[in-house]
């Protein structure tokens, strides 16, 4: 699949990649800290004895047991904290690829103010006239029905969520327990609490990346070239450059060639840009 990585697209990418890091780091640091805690089982210390020299040490300062009964607890609260970070993430990168059909004239800037989560995915196809990986999109909607859960209901399942796990086809369950590692169906029931594992974690970021792909690629044939080779001179400008200098076309071309391949934009294209601009 040939996309383009124009800005936006850039820094969702590097931002998903940094939260992806992060994320990951905690969930193996609480694993390290809770080996490593294995080596003062049976003191009576308190944490902020044995290793002084920790930064924030004494907002965590317990014995060796009780911290090391949270730390084997962290993984569903770093992964309830993380999934929803993730979908803002996404969230945002679908809100931007919409003001960007709006730019080039296919629906209103009104429209795209009015766009919420749970209607994101449809706007898209209704403008572009993309198909998005419909079970990818019913993932999605889970995750938002989970986090929903977290946010608005202190964690527990709601009517909403279950009726949607409910909905949900033969293919589009197999394929959440394949990313998951483990059973949906009878994993949700009404009123009990809504787990967050590194299994939901890794389906967030597999959901959510499938679906900004085909985003992407649907831009390429809906925008116009036009407007594609206006944000080629837009970073070119961004960056400091002049479009009176000379040089300009041979640095605005390097831009296109390095980010815009896919779409293969013109000499020509690319000078009408620089006149326009």
């Amino acid at each position: 699949m040939a996309l383009v990585q124009f800005r936006e697209y850039r820094d969702y990418a590097q931002n998903r990649q940094e939260a992806n890091n992060a994320i990951m780091a905690l969930l193996a640091g609480s694993q390290l800290a809770n080996h490593v805690l294995h080596l003062t089982q049976g003191s009576e210390m308190q944490l902020s004895d044995i290793f002084p020299a920790v930064p924030h040490i004494k907002r965590f300062n317990l014995r060796t047991d009780r911290a090391q009964q949270f730390l084997s607890e962290a993984e569903e609260h770093l992964c309830a904290m993380a999934v929803p970070y993730i979908l803002a993430i996404h969230e945002d990168l679908l809100v931007t690829m919409l003001r960007m059909l709006a730019r080039d004239g296919h629906l209103t800037v009104r429209r795209v103010d009015d766009t919420k989560s749970h209607n994101m995915h449809s706007t898209f196809e209704s403008i572009t006239g993309h198909i998005l990986p419909t079970g990818s999109v019913r993932q999605f909607h889970l995750l938002r029905f989970m986090r929903n859960c977290l946010i608005h209901a202190a964690g527990a399942a709601n009517q909403a969520l279950v009726r949607h796990i409910a909905s949900l086809d033969a293919a589009t369950i197999q394929n959440w327990e394949k990313l998951t590692g483990h059973p949906l169906v009878g994993s949700v029931t009404l009123g009990q609490k809504v787990s967050f594992q590194q299994g939901e974690l890794i389906a967030c970021l597999a959901v959510t990346k499938r679906i900004a792909e085909e985003c992407n690629a649907a831009l390429v044939s809906k925008i116009s070239r036009q407007t594609w080779a206006d944000y080629v001179v837009g970073e070119f400008k961004d960056g400091g450059g002049s479009t009176t200098a000379n040089g300009c076309l041979r640095k605005v071309k390097g831009i296109a060639r390095f980010h815009y391949a896919a779409l293969q934009l013109t000499e020509q294209e690319l000078q009408d840009a620089i006149s326009r601009a």
